[in-house]
């Protein structure tokens, strides 16, 4: 299905070694550009794909709700019936009740399926929103095809901003979700 195709794709790019892709590019700058802009329309993909799996975890949740009521009522009614000895009433009402387990069952099975997938999809965009940052911020340090190693003493040059507060540029956890991704302003 789609949804698996798209999760599939999303790990697919998230397993690129990065060093070696750009050891086999002819141009480094524009290989990393091309992976970048594919890690964004990938992302930006799935991240409608996980709005839409929540709105259908929404949607189950409720379904679920409400088969269980249904449930509820059908059992109530099938106590009173019996204690009133009515045995042709309680028999069609246990036709009713086990056709709405099964119902509440599968509505269940599909529940846990989406929740599964969205924990999925959740996963590898918060790895795919990291690597994207990383990038960003590495970016001629990835090209140079140079390593950081943190080196004894590093610290006393005060070159590394490890005690100071992380600030993202333009593209920070403040903006709208998905922007990382390119993907804008989402609409339902």
């Amino acid at each position: 299905s789609e949804t698996f195709t798209l999760l599939q794709e999303l790990g697919t790019a998230l397993q690129v070694d990065i060093v070696d892709m750009l050891n086999r590019a002819g141009n480094r700058g524009e290989a990393l550009d091309a992976y970048v802009e594919s890690l964004k329309g990938i992302g930006g993909l799935s991240l409608r794909k996980k709005k839409e799996l929540e709105q259908l975890q929404a949607t189950l949740q409720t379904k679920r709700k409400d088969e269980k009521a249904v449930l509820r009522d059908l059992e109530s009614d099938l106590r009173k019936v019996l204690k009133n000895e009515d045995y042709g009433r309680a028999s069609s009402l246990q036709e009713e009740i086990a056709a709405a387990g099964s119902a509440l069952a599968q509505t269940e099975v599909k529940l846990d399926q989406t929740d599964d997938i969205l924990d999925r999809y959740e996963e590898l965009l918060e790895i795919a929103e990291e690597r994207l940052i990383a990038i960003e911020n590495n970016r001629e340090i990835i090209i140079a095809g140079l390593r950081v190693f943190e080196v004894p003493g590093i610290e006393d040059l005060g070159i590394l901003d490890e005690g100071k507060p992380f600030r993202r540029g333009s593209r920070g956890r403040d903006e709208k979700e998905g922007d990382i991704f390119g993907a804008g302003e989402l609409t339902n």
